[in-house]
């Protein structure tokens, strides 16, 4: 009886050494990908952001808010990017001078991670170091029943 009981507490460690030894074999060669969470990724990616997404590749700000951040977008969805090209009068964003995008893109840009929580009514001081004709530029924020820009 001992015989048997020693053979088979023998296979049993035997086989749990084999098991732990092969499921600690290193084969993570290649880094696992990491999901991107840029800006530029997710108004690519959101139809209701498309006017956005193209005014940001026309002004050649992609790589800008692709890189080092943090940054925290007041990102306008396509009726509100519409109703500003219509405002200047160029109604899209191909008849819109490159200028003007890169002006109303980062005076909706502030640097850091900012939570809607964390704002109070105010002005903010953007990515957009001047409007036009080289006035300097701030963000207007209200807080009061929900978070409003400009308004």
């Amino acid at each position: 009886m001992k015989k048997p009981m020693i053979w088979l507490l023998g296979s049993l460690l035997t086989l749990i050494s084999v098991t732990v030894f092969t499921a600690c074999d290193n084969d993570d060669e290649q880094p696992m990908p990491t999901e991107s969470n840029t800006v530029v990724d997710y108004v690519l990616q959101d139809p209701d952001f498309s006017l956005l997404a193209d005014a940001v590749v026309k002004a050649e700000l992609d790589g800008v808010l692709s890189g080092d951040g943090p940054f925290t977008v007041f990102a306008p969805d396509n009726d509100a990017f519409q109703a500003f090209l219509d405002a200047i009068g160029t109604n899209t964003i191909d008849n819109t001078p490159k200028e003007a995008l890169v002006a109303v893109l980062t005076n909706h840009v502030l640097s850091g991670n900012v939570k809607s929580g964390s704002l109070s009514t105010g002005y903010y001081s953007t990515l957009s170091a001047t409007g036009f004709g080289d006035a300097t530029t701030s963000l207007f924020i209200n807080v009061d029943g929900g978070v409003t820009i400009n308004g």
